[in-house]
């Protein structure tokens, strides 16, 4: 018998959003956006202990951390979000968007062929932003 635990995986994704955005409003601006983020795996690594019992008395036991590198997946992350910005001065606008996403991950192979194992995820984050017109005209 064997199996791991405590098992801590790290990803380092590039994520490319495609998205298009409708605007309302005058001078606070509410928007809805849709589309997707593409990932491209760049690098990771999963860290775990191995545990390993033989079922023959005296035969070895192993217990060990281990590490394994990451193969990567490329991910389709349909996206949709509402949100709002404020303008804080003439130059200045504050973004404030809520945003769902669903992430479907290819060539995920965890713990073998076919397994599913973390081969999509649901979340939703905030974002924030800042946008500052440099420009000399002022609208």
């Amino acid at each position: 018998m064997s199996g791991k635990s405590d098992v801590h995986s790290k990803f380092w994704n590039l994520s490319i959003p495609l998205m298009l955005r409708l605007h309302l409003g005058e001078r606070v601006k509410f928007f809805l956006e849709g589309g997707v983020y593409l990932g491209i795996p760049l690098t990771g690594n999963t860290t775990s202990e191995y545990h390993s019992y033989s079922s023959y008395p005296g035969g070895t036991n192993v217990n060990e951390t281990r590490t394994e590198k990451f193969e990567g997946y490329f991910s389709v992350s349909p996206a949709a979000s509402l949100g709002v910005i404020f303008p804080v001065s003439q130059r200045i606008d504050l973004y404030l968007k809520p945003e769902f996403l669903f992430q479907k991950n290819f060539n995920v192979q965890v713990y073998g062929p076919g397994s599913d194992f973390n081969s999509h995820f649901r979340y939703l984050r905030l974002c924030l932003g800042i946008r500052i017109n440099l420009n000399d005209e002022i609208e």
